[in-house]
């Protein structure tokens, strides 16, 4: 009985052992998620950068727009 209870765990084992990666302890999954993660989180970033220029460049038109309209009052002083 003994025998036959270690007989399924060695090959329980044999089975997990499949399932990772050069021993090192990943499963198969878990590097393809990691990058998929890594990829998400620096499109994110790239589109928050891009966001951020957008609004800086409205405001940048927005200042000029209002010192241009600024610099017409100074030739109605005498």
């Amino acid at each position: 009985m003994r025998s036959e209870r270690s007989r399924k765990s060695r090959i329980k084992k044999e089975d997990y052992s499949v399932e990772f990666i050069g021993g090192s302890g990943q499963k198969r999954g878990v590097n393809m998620n990691t990058a998929m993660q890594s990829f998400g989180y620096g499109l994110a970033a790239l589109l928050f950068c891009i966001a951020i220029l957008g609004v800086c460049h409205n405001i940048k038109k927005a200042a000029r727009k209002f010192l241009k309209s600024q610099q017409t009052h100074k030739d109605e002083l005498p």
